[in-house]
């Protein structure tokens, strides 16, 4: 399984291939930006033939994965925005709040067929987070239950401490 976050640098995030201008929009307002991205499982890990919101368990894993970037993004980082480029037809994504800032765009190619694949460009204002941590219901209104998911429960620091940093 994989999950990582990338910190904005001179080199700029893997999102600036098809959503540069939106970036640069938050880039430019002095927010300090990262993507969350690579989030995956090895398919054959929980068994085949289910798509992963039919597959309890590795629903459960994926929501895992995203706990331990969405905590580390929003308690023990300095970043404003967590943003990722994502199919506009994925679930998990529709349920957290996530704002839409940029259109669907179409770009890359999919393993199964030679076509573009459909990305919109999403991101989670983390100040706001911040202000209103105490307040869950300003931020997950009625889906408290993803409160209860992903930040309810706090991951120990520790986890976060053992990290590469590249210069």
């Amino acid at each position: 399984a994989t999950n990582a976050i990338i910190p904005d640098s001179r080199l700029g995030l893997p999102l600036d291939m098809g959503y540069k201008a939106e970036a640069d929009k938050l880039r430019s307002s002095g927010r300090k930006i990262c993507e969350g991205g690579y989030l995956a499982i090895k398919s054959g890990l929980f068994g085949s033939g289910f798509f992963s919101l039919f597959n309890l368990k590795k629903l459960d894993f994926i929501f895992s994965l995203f706990k331990v970037m969405f905590q580390y993004a929003l308690l023990h980082a300095s970043f404003d925005d967590l943003c990722i480029v994502t199919n506009p037809q994925y679930m998990l994504f529709k349920f957290l709040p996530f704002e839409v800032s940029g259109p669907v765009k179409y770009y890359g190619y999919d393993l199964m067929a030679v076509k573009r694949k459909a990305a919109v460009f999403k991101r989670l204002d983390l100040r706001k987070m911040r202000k209103f941590i105490d307040q869950p219901q300003k931020i997950f209104g009625k889906r408290l239950v993803w409160y209860k998911m992903f930040l309810a429960s706090k991951i120990a620091p520790q986890l976060y401490r053992e990290k590469f940093a590249l210069s």
